[in-house]
């Protein structure tokens, strides 16, 4: 059985329509009502990202399409509903170099009204390590 994200990577894969998928999909789905759907969006560009930066990548899903998925994400940081900007940030936490541009954006959300939101930003801090360095002038700022 297959996740989210596989079936996302697959369906680029087989029909060669990774921006389609990635912006009018995936991009969407990000702001969806229901929580288990933003992850599972969050997750599938995750999952696009890994493909396309594997050792060995598809040659169907290429880094283009991987800094898509990341702006998708990164797009939603300032969206109104704080579990929108917590998944977002998650969803980017696992993006790795992908999430290098919007870092100084991203460190911003410590100040978030929401405790999710800020918490999601910690967790960053660790899943990405030396990329988040980029936002040390954001961080020093708000602290």
């Amino acid at each position: 059985r297959r996740t989210g994200s596989e079936a996302a990577v697959k369906a680029i894969e087989s029909k060669g329509a990774a921006d389609k998928i990635v912006k009018d999909v995936l991009g969407r789905l990000l702001t969806h009502p229901d929580a288990e759907t933003r992850r599972c969006a969050g997750n599938a560009l995750v999952g696009i990202v890994a493909a396309a930066s594997a050792p060995q990548p598809s040659k169907l899903i290429p880094p283009l399409v991987a800094e898509a998925s990341a702006k998708e994400a990164a797009a939603r940081l300032e969206n109104e509903d704080p579990r929108v900007r917590q998944n977002a940030l998650e969803a980017l936490g696992g993006m790795g170099e992908f999430a290098r541009p919007y870092m100084k954006s991203i460190a911003r959300h410590l100040a978030d009204p929401d405790a999710s939101v800020r918490l999601a930003v910690v967790r960053m801090c660790t899943s990405l390590g030396v990329v988040f360095t980029e936002a040390v002038e954001e961080v020093t700022a708000i602290l």
